[in-house]
């Protein structure tokens, strides 16, 4: 319960509105001998990266990891882009944007299907002001046209907006892992060298990840021969819930709290082990000290990446009006216009409530 009560008081702290910790996801991206380090933080609908507002309040990961790039990624919304960008920058850290999006296996506007299978994950980032417009757009388009169960975009889609964008094939629902999953390697070559295809040679990345998950060591061996196959880079990444390895038990126990089961609950949503937390270089080279060239991608994605909101401009959209009209006139025209429909639906209201006596 202690452990409860600071990781709340640190939220407090970070100036969050609400305590929004039940289902974020960080994945880090350990940097060569550099301790330079690649944070990509996926949170649900969270407007503010609650651990990092507070991380980098303190300086406290600065510290003890020496991070000069750090990378927000949160899952289908951008909410977090700009109050992390100012705060990075204020700190002299290279703040990396992106976002985690939704693909749709086929048309965004397909609406049918069961929800768990119409989507695959992938991890988008803005490698300049371009690729950070576009992803503006794509994240925009999942909520206004590919909205089924969760906000998806499409290949087709992507396509029109893939400049300035690098890609990493995600986790164990990325569509390129859950093919190897799945034992359809063909599918997951193909999968793979779409997105290939689609963001440009040397723009997509195949993620390997582990926390002790047997299907992480699958797909991780999976992509392998992808990766020399078709010529694309590894990168490696740590899926971390939360940023000390003994914050595992009160993040199971918030996971409790936010999806309304016990502890007891067998079939809950729990993670495996205590892995998923915010580990240093040095940890993750011993997981893949194999794999030098995929923990040197995440320096090479770092130096690739670099973004800057311009401050103190309005970015407000410009509305067509019709002519005659200056746009202030006709906000005051649809202003009075809806004004003269509300009092008969009023009045009906009023006469309904009154019939029935309420």
């Amino acid at each position: 319960m202690n452990q409860v009560l600071r990781i709340l008081r640190e939220a407090a702290r970070a100036g969050s509105g609400f305590i929004a910790l039940l289902y974020e996801r960080f994945v880090v991206l350990p940097h060569n001998v550099k301790q330079a380090l690649l944070l990509l933080v996926d949170l649900v609908s969270i407007p503010v990266a609650l651990f990092i507002a507070t991380t980098l309040r303190y300086g406290t990961l600065q510290v003890q990891i020496g991070t000069s790039e750090f990378l927000v990624c949160a899952a289908t919304v951008l909410f977090s882009a700009v109050v992390f960008h100012d705060a990075a920058r204020k700190r002299g850290i290279n703040p990396i944007l992106g976002c985690e999006v939704y693909v749709a296996p086929g048309d965004r506007r397909d609406k049918s299907g069961t929800p768990g299978e119409t989507a695959n994950h992938l991890v988008l980032l803005a490698e300049n002001e371009t690729g950070f417009q576009n992803l503006i757009k794509l994240v925009s388009a999942g909520y206004t046209e590919g909205f089924y169960y969760k906000p998806r975009i499409d290949k087709a889609l992507l396509a029109q907006h893939s400049a300035g964008l690098i890609g990493l094939s995600s986790c164990l629902k990325g569509e390129v892992a859950s093919e190897i999953r799945t034992e359809r390697a063909k599918r997951a070559v193909a999968a793979a060298a779409t997105y290939r295809d689609i963001l440009g040679a040397g723009n997509f990345f195949l993620e390997m990840q582990y926390q002790g998950i047997e299907e992480q060591r699958v797909v991780n061996n999976g992509l392998l021969p992808i990766a020399k196959d078709l010529g694309m880079p590894l990168v490696c990444t740590n899926d971390v819930h939360y940023l000390h390895q003994h914050d595992a038990k009160p993040h199971d126990l918030l996971l409790c709290i936010g999806t309304g089961k016990s502890v007891h609950d067998e079939k809950r949503l729990k993670y495996h082990g205590d892995q998923f937390f915010l580990k240093t270089a040095a940890q993750m080279a011993e997981v893949f000290g194999d794999f030098p060239e995929a923990i040197r991608n995440t320096v090479a994605i770092g130096e690739r990446c670099d973004v800057t909101i311009p401050s103190g401009t309005l970015h407000v959209p410009k509305f067509d009006v019709p002519s005659g009209y200056t746009l202030d006139d006709y906000f005051e025209h649809v202003s009075r216009q809806g004004f003269a429909e509300r009092p008969p639906r009023l009045t009906q209201l009023a006469d309904f409530i009154c019939h029935r006596q309420f």
